[in-house]
Order: structure tokens, then C-alpha cells, then sequence
């Protein structure tokens, strides 16, 4: 703070720094707090951007012809301003930066061979994300040599570092609108919309709360406005978006114990299974209820959540009960007009019952093979999240169970 302060940071009296049990490190409310009250202001200096990296000593190395994304150039910066040590303008910020994540994309493979399926892919995808990101940052700056210590940018641009660093940007970047964002030369493929803003960022996560971000037209100023209030001493927090546990977990590192946005993905081959053992016959799709779906985005957001099942769960299980002589016009206005017969609803409550009771068996088993890992590993953070995570989704099929078997109405 105190280098914030030398900096042009106008300190806030209202926020200070404190360790929570629940979210560890994050700001509490030192007295009442209005909803509409700016509760931080960074100076457009004290925002890292592209524009920060693009007049930087390593800006040069990104005007290649190479397009990049804003992520790994951010990325990128941060790992080179660490190696400068007390040199770089930033070392106060990232020498409080954590050096460590929760998400199981930091586990050793023979942890998650011991995960469920469903976590694996979602850690692999990332991964291959990661790799080719690596990579690509490689092509760049394998043969070049950092004027600061003489040696090859490769050889302190390891994989774990930039892992490291692209996982604070994701978990700690703030939205900055495009347009005040384009002052740099560096080839992007993607909207510049990103900033890490010292001191915001020791904001913590949570579902309830309401913020405005804005930029002060004469200076550039990051501002943030709560559109909640906060009593003495509470903490205070920002929202990053509407995300479920599983996608915090994986990002960010953390679950929270409430999550609205919690649901149980389920695939088209689920529901054609489930469709087989409810009514006992081979359920099938012809290419024209398939390509139906398809075209409308109806084989996209198939889930259980607490409050039963989402919509297109509901649209594709009527479609695969329906005759295969069915008219595709027939198809359409029964869909589109939600006029469904008790007698259709009640087959597609059936339906999910089963789906709802097979997932509830399937995340038991989840479970037993989690307790097994953290009882052998008691002190992996990783492990004990991914058993909250998996407890949080035990949870939500069990409410859409109780949902399911008093509605006759979806």
C-alpha cells in the first residue's frame, strides 16, 4: 500500500486488508459502506495492460507478425517482470501475488488418474490450451537474448512459470473496455478487455455481490462502485461472473458451499440410454430429429440442477419418445408453444428421475474414490476442494430428485 500510495494511489480508509477464515486473504469493511459507494480507485499507471507490455523493455519481442492472445501476453509480462526481481517497477505487487493454486490442473497425473472422468477432461482440454500457448510464446522468444541478465529468455520461461502466471491473470484480471485499451502495437486475436489492477484484486469471490466498474473520462482511473451495501468489519466482495463451482474450481482454485450456479452435465447419449431403460426399448434418433436439435442448439446446455432439469433436457427427451413418423411441423409447435400433454410431461419427469437417480449412484462412487485419495493425502488442498466440489453436486441431484418426484409441472 505504501508503494501504491507513492505511486498516485489515493488510499481508501473505508477497505482494509484482512484474514478471513472462510475466503482467507481479502478486504473488510473498516466502517458501514452504502450501496453506490466507489470503494477502490487505481490509477490508469497502476494497471497492468498491453499497452503496459507493448512499451515495456520486452514489448519488442511481440511485434513479430505473431498474433497473440491478451492472456498470454499479460502472462508473458509477469513472468518476466518476476525474474527482474527488486528491479521491476511491480515487485511490491507480485511479491504478494500467491505462488501456489488449488485447481487440479497443478496435481500430478497419477492424482487424477483418481478423478472423475468428467474433472480429467476438463484438466486435460486446459492443459492442451496451456501447452499450445507455451509453445507458441516459445517460437518467439527461443533464440532471443533479455537484456537484464544476458541469458535466453527460454531458459527462465519454463512451463511451470508460465502456468504460474497465466492462472493470475485468469483469476485476477479485471474487464477493461477495449476501447480504452488500445494504445499498444502488439497483434491480438481476441478483444483486449483485460487489466490486473493492484490492491482490486484482494477482492474476494462471491454469488451476492453487486459491483459497477467505470473509468474516470479525464485520467483513465479504474473505478468500482458496490451496488450492495457491507456493515463494520464484513467483508467486502467483487463478482466475477455467474459461475458454477466446477469452473471456479478448475480457474480460480476454490468451491463455494452455496452456488446457485451449480448443475450435472449430462450428454445426448445419457438421455438415450435413460429413454431405454424407462420404457424398455432401443432408443434411437433418426437424422431428421437430429439435425433438428442440432440446428436449434437444443444438444447444447443438457443438465440436472437443483430445480430439476434445463429446458433442452426437456425439448429432447420429447422429441426422442415422439413416433419417428412425427411431422417435423408438429414437432416445432408443440416445442415452441410449451404445450405439452400431463401425459408427455409425466414420461419426461420418468425420464429424469432415472437420469437424476443414475448421476446420484455415479457421483457416490465419485465420491468413495476422492475420501480414499485425500485419507492417503490429508493435507492436499487440491483433493480436499475436489471432495467439497463433488459433495456441492451429490447435493444438488438429491434436491432435483425431491423436485422431480413432487412436480407434475416442469
Amino acid at each position: 500500500m505504501r508503494w501504491l500510495v507513492a505511486n498516485g494511489w489515493c488510499s481508501n480508509f473505508k477497505l482494509s486488508p484482512k484474514i478471513f477464515p472462510d475466503s482467507g486473504r481479502g478486504l473488510m469493511a473498516r466502517e458501514p459502506i452504502k450501496a453506490g459507494d466507489t470503494i477502490v480507485k487505481i490509477p490508469s499507471k497502476l494497471l497492468i495492460t498491453v499497452s503496459t507490455v507493448s512499451s515495456s523493455g520486452i514489448g519488442h519481442l511481440f511485434d513479430c507478425g505473431q498474433i497473440f492472445s491478451t492472456q498470454q501476453v499479460l502472462a508473458a509480462y509477469l513472468v518476466w517482470e518476476k525474474h527482474l526481481g527488486r528491479g521491476s517497477f511491480w515487485d511490491s505487487y507480485i511479491s504478494l501475488l500467491p505462488s501456489s493454486f488449488n485447481s487440479p490442473l497443478f496435481c500430478s497425473e497419477d492424482q487424477l488418474i483418481g478423478f472423475p472422468l468428467f474433472i480429467r477432461n476438463k484438466v486435460n482440454e486446459m492443459k492442451t490450451k496451456l501447452d499450445f500457448l507455451f509453445e507458441d510464446l516459445l517460437i518467439v522468444l527461443s533464440s532471443k537474448v533479455c537484456y537484464h541478465c544476458n541469458r535466453k529468455y527460454s531458459d527462465f520461461y519454463t512451463k511451470n512459470d508460465f502456468m504460474w502466471a497465466w492462472f493470475i491473470v485468469n483469476s485476477r484480471a479485471v474487464y477493461i473496455s477495449p476501447s480504452h485499451n488500445n494504445d499498444h502495437t502488439i497483434k491480438l486475436c481476441d478483444d483486449n478487455s483485460l487489466a490486473l489492477a493492484p490492491y482490486l484484486d484482494m477482492l474476494n469471490h462471491s454469488d451476492d455481490a453487486k459491483v459497477q466498474a467505470y473509468l474516470l473520462e479525464q485520467d483513465g482511473t479504474y473505478c468500482l462502485r458496490t451496488l450492495v451495501g457491507y456493515r463494520k468489519y464484513e467483508e467486502v466482495f467483487i463478482h466475477y461472473g455467474s459461475h458454477s463451482n466446477l469452473k471456479l474450481y478448475l480457474e480460480y482454485g476454490f468451491v463455494l458451499p452455496e452456488n446457485k450456479n451449480d448443475v450435472v452435465s449430462l450428454d445426448f447419449s445419457e438421455l438415450l440410454s435413460a429413454i431405454s431403460s424407462v420404457f424398455r426399448f432401443n432408443a434411437e434418433c433418426s437424422s431428421y430429429k437430429y439435425k433438428m436439435l442440432k440446428s436449434h442448439d437444443m444438444l447444447k446446455n443438457l443438465y440436472l440442477n437443483a430445480d430439476g432439469f434445463s429446458w433442452n433436457v426437456k425439448v429432447v427427451i420429447y422429441v426422442l419418445l415422439c413416433p419417428s413418423t412425427v411431422e417435423l411441423k408438429s414437432l416445432y409447435r408443440k416445442i415452441f408453444s410449451d404445450g405439452f400433454s400431463p401425459a408427455e410431461v409425466d414420461n419426461i419427469i420418468l425420464v429424469g428421475k432415472h437420469l437424476a437417480s443414475v448421476k446420484s449412484e455415479e457421483m457416490l462412487g465419485y465420491l468413495r474414490d476422492i475420501e480414499s485419495l485425500c485419507s492417503s493425502e490429508p493435507n492436499n488442498e487440491s483433493l480436499q476442494l475436489c471432495l467439497d466440489l463433488l459433495n456441492h453436486l451429490s447435493g444438488v441431484l438429491n434436491k432435483c430428485m425431491t423436485v422431480l418426484e413432487n412436480s407434475s409441472v416442469i
